[in-house]
Protein backbone atom coordinates (compact mmCIF):
# COMPACT_ATOMS: atom_id res chain seq x y z
CA UNK A 1 0.00 0.00 0.00
CA UNK A 2 2.91 2.16 0.35
CA UNK A 3 4.38 1.74 -2.99
CA UNK A 4 0.70 2.09 -5.01
CA UNK A 5 -1.44 4.37 -2.82
CA UNK A 6 1.39 6.17 -0.68
CA UNK A 7 0.02 4.89 2.56
CA UNK A 8 2.00 4.55 5.73
CA UNK A 9 0.23 1.48 7.25
CA UNK A 10 2.45 1.46 10.02
CA UNK A 11 1.70 4.64 11.44
CA UNK A 12 -1.34 6.33 12.55
CA UNK A 13 -2.66 9.38 10.95
CA UNK A 14 -4.28 11.19 13.80
CA UNK A 15 -1.46 11.05 16.06
CA UNK A 16 1.46 9.59 14.15
CA UNK A 17 2.05 6.35 16.66
CA UNK A 18 2.69 3.22 15.94
CA UNK A 19 0.18 0.40 14.14
CA UNK A 20 -0.15 -3.00 14.74
CA UNK A 21 -2.27 -5.30 13.21
CA UNK A 22 -5.04 -6.58 15.52
CA UNK A 23 -7.18 -9.29 12.56
CA UNK A 24 -7.14 -10.57 9.26
CA UNK A 25 -10.25 -11.34 8.09
CA UNK A 26 -9.71 -14.06 5.20
CA UNK A 27 -13.61 -15.79 5.41
CA UNK A 28 -15.90 -14.42 2.23
CA UNK A 29 -18.68 -14.99 5.03
CA UNK A 30 -17.06 -12.78 7.91
CA UNK A 31 -16.23 -10.11 5.66
CA UNK A 32 -19.89 -9.42 4.41
CA UNK A 33 -20.67 -9.74 7.64
CA UNK A 34 -18.60 -6.98 9.15
CA UNK A 35 -19.49 -5.18 6.18
CA UNK A 36 -22.94 -4.97 6.97
CA UNK A 37 -22.59 -4.24 10.69
CA UNK A 38 -20.77 -1.10 9.43
CA UNK A 39 -23.78 -0.35 7.04
CA UNK A 40 -21.60 -0.74 3.87
CA UNK A 41 -22.86 -3.00 0.59
CA UNK A 42 -21.66 -6.37 0.91
CA UNK A 43 -22.34 -6.98 -3.41
CA UNK A 44 -19.97 -6.96 -5.62
CA UNK A 45 -20.20 -4.01 -8.17
CA UNK A 46 -20.78 -4.26 -11.58
CA UNK A 47 -17.91 -4.10 -14.03
CA UNK A 48 -17.57 -1.07 -16.27
CA UNK A 49 -17.97 -1.94 -20.32
CA UNK A 50 -14.78 -1.69 -22.20
CA UNK A 51 -13.93 0.84 -24.14
CA UNK A 52 -11.03 1.83 -26.84
CA UNK A 53 -8.63 4.74 -26.12
CA UNK A 54 -9.73 8.17 -27.30
CA UNK A 55 -8.02 7.50 -31.03
CA UNK A 56 -8.77 10.41 -33.26
CA UNK A 57 -7.85 12.90 -29.88
CA UNK A 58 -4.31 11.93 -31.58
CA UNK A 59 -3.04 14.45 -33.76
CA UNK A 60 -0.36 12.02 -35.40
CA UNK A 61 -2.87 9.11 -35.60
CA UNK A 62 -5.24 11.87 -37.82
CA UNK A 63 -2.54 12.66 -39.78
CA UNK A 64 -1.33 8.91 -40.53
CA UNK A 65 -4.88 8.52 -41.65
CA UNK A 66 -5.85 11.33 -43.42
CA UNK A 67 -7.93 13.22 -41.11
CA UNK A 68 -7.31 17.07 -40.67
CA UNK A 69 -5.17 17.53 -37.35
CA UNK A 70 -7.47 20.43 -36.41
CA UNK A 71 -10.46 18.32 -36.65
CA UNK A 72 -12.39 18.83 -33.41
CA UNK A 73 -15.63 17.68 -34.37
CA UNK A 74 -14.49 13.96 -34.23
Amino acid sequence: MRRCLKINVETCGRCGGKMRLVALIKDAETTARYLRHLGLPTDVPPLALARGPPFWQSTVLRRRYGQPSDASDV
